[in-house]
């Protein structure tokens, strides 16, 4: 709902209500390729680590420590 209230994304269903397809649309494509690339490390952070970790701990890496780093090294840089 999020994606597509901000029209992020598209979907359309058939006849019967079934078979959901979701796509980006032109919108979120244009979005996609705006901010693709301000973590390419952690994007790849799963394939790298991903079998080796605990999901709950790689998933409180990725939502919690390095944005909260990230933001902290930038909002110091800046003063």
């Amino acid at each position: 709902m999020y994606l597509f209230v901000r029209d992020l994304i598209n979907y359309k269903v058939d006849k019967d209500n079934k078979n959901a397809r979701i796509k980006l649309s032109t919108n979120g494509i244009e979005k996609f390729h705006l901010v693709k690339d301000i973590f390419p490390s952690e994007i790849n952070f799963l394939a790298l680590f991903g079998k080796k970790m605990d999901t709950n701990k790689t998933i409180k890496i990725i939502t919690e420590i390095i944005p909260n780093s990230y933001w902290k090294q930038n909002a110091e840089s800046d003063n």
